[in-house]
Formats: structure tokens, C-alpha cells, sequence
């Protein structure tokens, strides 16, 4: 079920409906529990294909019992265990012949591990009380329409917590100005901007001999279609989320504006790079540093710690060989960060004197950090292509004539050049234009654009001969 077709647009406007009609705490959950079971069925041409998937959610549901019980001592160990491998199984990563030879559905799987590990480590902290669990909640939960295709991942207290007060929701307090705004904004994204820019990136994307500028705009290009869909995902689904009573994480918070490769993490996909930084980055902090190597050099083992984990979240993007090099562009971009700033703390302020004496080389400076990361990213990110199914192929692609390296240079040289275009601007109409903007326009401005972009993306929707499928590029996990 796509997000822009009209069957989720119908399963979105009758739940609702249903939801609305009653303010029952047990007939609202049965709606979302009824349209939960609709939308996951949507994705298999046939019920028995959802069998392994339906299994996992109910096994899940089985193992976080027996940790809640704590009816064996290491109940945790062996479900986190167990539930980690069932899903390395389902999703190819140690081929198993019946899962090969029969489809399956495994949409979302990956987002129901991390929601089942966060609810398990909580209830093992003792932070979730098992009072708390119920067999129906876990299930929505785990298989929640909002949240199974593509995320967010949020955390069971938050979700718990919204459930106990879907009673209270009324469609009388919905911010409709800003949801309708946000939803044509994301609808907008995925219609429109997304297929133009995939059709972009397949254009400069031929055979091994590409040149590196055609290599720079189809990588950017790439990114840039990523980004779009699935933040334009996020803007749907979070307001459609507002309908039923829940405030969904965040995902994105302005990657293009990231100090450096770090930072771009923390503002990219938000709730993955969380979830895997409290989960797997500090207890693997905590086993290095058990070590007197460690406990002697301390920031070696945050470097060493960040690389596994990137490696590991490149990894989860894919089972297929260029995946792997991906995972190793992410753990040294992540390391290469983590070290420059123990150095930086190393070498104390003297440098940071020196490099940022005058107010134009600190912003040129910095405009070069940031598109540095956004470039290393983006040439990266090759290794999710599509097209790419291979590391010979991929090695042919970075390697003719230097590519990935003059890929690099270009881009950051453009983007830099960009970043400092739109400051200076920027600084020129602060200057000018001193004025508060009229109130026409903060009073008009936003419905205007909303009725715009609904009216362009219903227009591409209905008149467009673009084949680019719009599914959303994180629904793939």
C-alpha cells in the first residue's frame, strides 16, 4: 500500500471516520487495531505470505512476557538473542532454502526489532513495569499502521502513554491549519520532488565509464531523492498520526545544515541513529572499556565503538555485498569525526584561534566542514543504488579515472560555494530589507503554499506519465 495511492488515502478517511465516532477507549484501539491489520495485509498478494511476519510480531510478544516474568534467569539474553536471529533470518542475511523459494512480506520488520530490543532492555532496567503490558497494545505496538512501513521508531512509554489518552482526542483541537499544510508539503515531496529527482539521478547515471561530474549530480541527486521522500513520508505520517492522538518523533532535522559528519547523523533519521546509539554504541563502549588498553586511552574506544555501530547501521540498509562497503564509508566517516575532535581537544584553543581569527574564514570555514560531510555522504550513498548489485560494479564506478575522489572535491567545492551564496544573500536583505515581512503574507503565506502544492501534486498525480515508483525508499526494511 502505497502512501500516495488512493487506497491508503481510503484507509486513512474511514479509520478516522470510525475513530471519531465514538469516544471509547475500547473502540477506538479496535479501529486502529482493525485498520493496523488492513494495511499490513495490503502488502501480500496472498494471506500465507504474511505467516513468518505475523509469527515474529507474536513470538515478540511471547519474549517480552517471559523477560517481564523473569521466569528464567537469562530470559533477556536468550529473546534478544532469539529475536535478533529470527530477523536476521527473515531477512536474508543467513539464507535459510524455504524463505528463498516461498515470498514472504517482511515490510517494517526491521522497525519492529528495534521497538521489541528498546522494550526489552527497558522492561529488563526495570523502567517498564509489567503491569503495563497488554497482549492487544503490544501488538499495536509492533504492527501499528503509522509506524510499521517506514517509522518512526518510538519508544513504548511515549506510545504507551498517548494510547491511555486516545479517549480525550477530539477533531475540534486538531491544529488544521499546520497538519493540512504539512501534509500537502509531504505529499508534495513524494509526488512531485521525489520522481523528479530520481528521474535526475537516472539520467546521469550509464555505465562504468560515467565522469565524475555526471557521477557528483547522479549521487546528489540520489540523496537528495532519499531525503525527500522519506522526510516527505514523515510529514504525512506524522500528521496523519495528530488524527488518532499520537505525537510521533521527528526524523529529520535539517541535515543540509550539519556542522560535520557527525552532526549530520543527528539530524538524519533521527530515531534510527538514537536507537542504535543508546542500544548498541554504549553498552559496546562499555565491553571496550574493559579492557586496560581502553581504560588507558579512553577516546580510542568511542572511536573504534562509533565505527563498529556505522558499519553495523550500513549493514541494516541492505544484505547485499555493496552494502558492506557502505557500512565502511559510514564507520570511517563517523571514526575520522570522532578522532579529529579528540584531537581538536587535544591541541587545545590555540588552534581554533588561529583557523577562525577573522569572522570571513570562519564562515568559509565552516561552509566547507559542512559540505565536506554532506559530499563524503552523498558519494557514500552510491552503494545504495539501485543499480548497483555488486562490488565489482561499484568498484568500476568509484574507480574510473578517480571518480569518487573528484566526485568529492566537486561537490564539496559546489556545495560550500552554495551555503556561502545563500549567507550572503541572506546578509545583504537582512540589510536592506529592515522591515518585518506584512502581515498578508504570515497571515496568507502558508495556505497559499498548502493550496499550491495540493494542487500540483493532484495535477503530476492524475496528468503525469512518470513511471518512477513513489514508494517510499525506507519501506524497503
Amino acid at each position: 500500500m502505497n502512501i500516495d495511492g488512493a487506497t491508503y488515502i481510503l484507509l486513512i478517511v474511514v479509520s478516522s471516520l470510525l475513530f471519531h465516532a465514538f469516544g471509547r477507549m475500547a473502540w477506538r484501539k479496535g479501529v486502529l487495531l482493525g485498520a493496523s491489520a488492513a494495511f499490513t495485509a495490503s502488502f501480500a498478494a496472498n494471506p500465507v505470505y504474511l505467516v513468518p511476519l505475523a509469527g515474529y510480531g507474536l513470538a515478540v510478544v511471547g519474549g517480552i512476557y517471559l523477560v517481564a516474568w523473569r521466569s528464567v534467569r537469562v530470559s533477556f539474553w536468550m529473546v534478544t538473542v532469539g529475536v535478533v536471529g529470527v530477523f536476521l533470518l527473515l531477512r536474508g542475511y543467513v539464507p535459510v532454502d524455504i524463505f528463498q523459494r516461498h515470498p514472504i512480506v517482511t515490510i517494517g520488520v526491521s522497525y519492529m526489532l528495534f521497538r521489541a530490543i528498546q522494550l526489552l532492555v527497558d522492561i529488563s532496567d526495570g523502567a517498564v513495569d509489567r503491569k503495563d503490558l497488554d497482549p492487544l497494545d503490544l501488538l499495536l505496538f509492533l504492527f501499528s499502521f503509522l509506524t510499521l512501513s517506514a517509522g518512526p521508531i518510538q519508544r513504548f512509554d511515549e506510545f504507551k502513554k498517548q494510547l491511555s489518552e486516545i479517549h480525550i482526542v477530539r477533531l475540534r483541537d486538531m491544529e488544521w491549519p499546520l497538519l493540512v499544510s504539512r501534509v500537502a508539503l509531504g505529499y508534495f515531496k513524494i509526488v512531485v520532488a521525489g520522481p523528479f529527482l530520481l528521474g535526475l539521478h537516472n539520467k546521469y547515471v550509464v555505465d562504468s565509464g560515467v565522469a565524475a561530474s555526471d557521477l557528483g549530480i547522479a549521487a546528489l541527486a540520489f540523496l537528495a531523492y532519499v531525503y525527500i521522500n522519506f522526510s516527505g513520508y514523515m510529514d504525512v505520517t506524522i500528521s496523519v498520526g495528530r488524527f488518532f492522538g499520537f505525537r510521533l518523533p521527528e526524523n529529520f532535522d535539517s541535515p543540509h545544515n550539519a556542522d560535520n559528519f557527525l552532526d549530520l547523523w543527528n539530524r538524519w533519521h533521527i530515531t534510527l541513529s538514537s536507537t542504535f546509539k543508546t542500544y548498541v554504541f554504549y553498552p559496546l563502549v562499555r565491553v571496550l572499556m574493559m579492557s586496560s588498553l581502553f581504560r588507558r586511552v579512553p577516546a580510542l574506544a568511542g572511536v573504534i565503538g562509533y565505527f563498529l555501530v556505522f558499519f553495523l547501521m550500513g549493514l541494516w540498509h541492505g544484505n547485499t555485498a555493496p552494502f558492506i562497503v557502505f557500512g565502511l564509508f559510514l564507520g570511517a566517516g563517523v571514526a575520522s569525526n570522532k578522532l579529529w575532535e579528540q584531537l581538536r581537544l587535544l591541541w587545545g584553543d590555540p588552534l581554533k584561534r588561529t583557523m577562525f581569527k577573522h569572522g570571513a574564514l570562519k564562515q568559509v570555514t565552516a561552509s566547507l566542514a559542512s559540505a565536506s560531510a554532506i559530499a563524503y555522504f552523498t558519494v557514500a550513498a552510491v552503494a545504495a543504488w539501485p543499480s548497483v548489485t555488486s562490488i565489482a560494479g561499484l568498484v568500476s564506478i568509484y574507480s574510473h579515472h578517480m571518480n569518487a575522489i573528484k566526485a568529492f572535491f566537486m561537490l564539496t567545492v559546489c556545495i560550500a560555494a552554495f551555503k556561502l551564496s545563500c549567507a550572503a544573500l541572506s546578509g545583504l536583505r537582512s540589510c536592506v530589507v529592515r522591515a518585518p515581512l506584512p502581515t498578508l503574507y504570515s497571515r496568507w503565506g502558508e495556505p497559499v503554499a498548502a493550496g499550491l502544492a495540493i494542487v500540483t501534486t493532484v495535477s503530476v498525480k492524475l496528468m503525469s506519465d512518470i513511471q518512477f515508483s513513489t514508494l517510499i525508499f525506507y519501506q524497503r526494511f
